[in-house]
């Protein structure tokens, strides 16, 4: 699983960032006369969308990622309550408010797995430059979505598959007309059932937590 979808993501980011580093970050350029991107941007303001493409790295927290039960098979345990969380989104920023993105989850650790695929939307604002970064303009991002994902452990037994949501603000710092990075942070929720039977302890594993970690996103 681990293995396919590092070639979903290579495949779908690679190519879209070469094409992105090659165009040029001058705002006012014109696009090419008949071209979908002259189309759009000429376009009432109150229609124009901008595609993009995100890739994020970060950590993915909750208590009900530790588990205990006694099954059918004896004793079964899962150790360590934090995963590492790499992310794909893809989507559209609409009139540089909104933004509409499917996204593909991965948390892994040494023997777990989980894949959460999700449907988000969020609204953009301007915020004053701030930190670090405080001469690049900033906007914040504050989003909702929903989640359906798998978990498979190795040596284990099967879990069903989950349904959850999420909610959180990322902070995007803009470094040129099609290149930003961000910094976010989730609340998540999403749960899976045993599905083997259960004499004692836990029946489920996941439940609430939350997502950190930092993006780097490109308007194409």
């Amino acid at each position: 699983m681990t293995r396919t979808l590092a070639v979903v993501v290579a495949v779908i980011a690679f190519p879209s960032l070469a094409w992105a580093q090659g165009q040029e970050t001058d705002p006012d350029r014109q696009a090419p006369p008949g071209s979908w991107r002259e189309r759009y941007e000429t376009q009432d303001e109150e229609f124009r969308f901008t595609p993009m493409i995100s890739l994020r790295a970060g950590v993915w927290g909750g208590a009900g990622f530790e588990f205990e039960s006694t099954t059918a098979n004896g004793p079964r345990s899962i150790s360590g309550n934090t995963l590492y969380n790499l992310g794909l989104d893809v989507g559209v920023v609409i009139r540089n408010k909104w933004s509409i993105w499917g996204s593909v989850d991965a948390g892994l650790s040494n023997d777990t797995t989980l894949i959460a695929l999700g449907a988000n939307a969020g609204y953009r604002f301007n915020l004053e430059p701030l930190g670090l970064l405080g001469t690049l303009p900033i906007t914040a991002c504050i989003s909702v979505g929903v989640l359906i994902g798998e978990v498979n452990v190795r040596n284990f037994e099967s879990f069903d598959y989950g349904v959850g949501g999420r909610a959180g603000i990322e902070l995007i710092w803009t470094l040129n007309a099609r290149t930003s990075i961000g910094a976010y942070f989730d609340g998540r929720f999403i749960e899976f059932d045993l599905e083997d039977q259960v004499f004692a302890g836990d029946k489920s594993y996941g439940g609430g937590g939350f997502a950190a970690g930092i993006g780097l996103t490109f308007k194409i």
